[in-house]
């Protein structure tokens, strides 16, 4: 008889604890110090996008998109998912907001 599978994080991944929190907490604190102070800010993207972007950005043909990609389609028909990766909603966001226009780091 087949053993059951274990369920526990992926590989490579870790669970931060409550008595670990105030490192990472720290850590997070001195990199958004840091970027503070080159005039780096941060910019937040919903965790779904169109599908269209990444099929665009990382090629209809890829894995990534085939197998690795969560997509539904919403009520009102839209074909979105979640996001694989950070790259593409980064470059949606700072073209659709014009955010090329402002002063850079």
């Amino acid at each position: 008889m087949p053993k059951k599978p274990k369920i526990q994080t992926p590989t490579g991944m870790h669970d931060i604890l409550p008595e670990d929190y105030k490192y990472y907490q720290k850590l997070y604190e001195v990199v958004s110090d840091i970027a503070d102070f080159y005039n780096f800010g941060r910019i937040e993207t919903p965790m779904i996008e169109q599908t269209e972007l990444f099929a665009k950005s990382i090629g209809k043909g890829t894995d990534i998109v085939n197998k690795e990609m969560y997509s539904f389609k919403t009520k009102g028909g839209d074909n979105v998912s979640l996001r694989p990766e950070g790259t593409a909603p980064v470059a949606r966001a700072y073209i659709q907001n014009g955010l090329h226009v402002r002063p850079q780091p």
